[in-house]
């Protein structure tokens, strides 16, 4: 896998919402620039897993307004995607490519505005 310290593996994780009214929500990390970019990676080997720490902060943006709970919060699932598309960087470090996505996860949103 791509280390998401660069620029191969920093865009491969996403979040999908999705509201009741069906309404879909894609969560991206926002474009940056990287002063030192290397497609570096790591392995996970088979039958194990690799866990992220992620803060949904000002780093990320979504590609729609999030919805609004003025009292009460809003019922959302809300799933982790992660894609890498196949590149010569990929092909080159024999990297994993394609799409995975997590077990979705009902939870209540509250995004209030005073």
């Amino acid at each position: 896998m791509f280390e998401p310290s660069h620029s191969w593996g920093y865009y491969a994780i996403s979040f999908e919402l999705r509201t009741g009214n069906g309404h879909v929500l894609a969560i991206r990390k926002k474009q940056t620039g990287f002063t030192m970019n290397g497609p570096t990676t790591f392995l996970i080997p088979p039958g194990e897993q690799m866990v992220f720490p992620i803060q949904l902060d000002d780093q990320w943006v979504a590609d729609a307004q999030l919805p609004l709970a003025n009292r009460n919060p809003i019922d959302v699932t809300f799933k982790a995607i992660y894609e890498i598309g196949l590149t010569p960087e990929s092909t080159q470090q024999n990297v994993w490519t394609g799409r995975i996505e997590s077990a979705e996860y009902h939870i209540q949103f509250a995004h209030w505005v005073d």
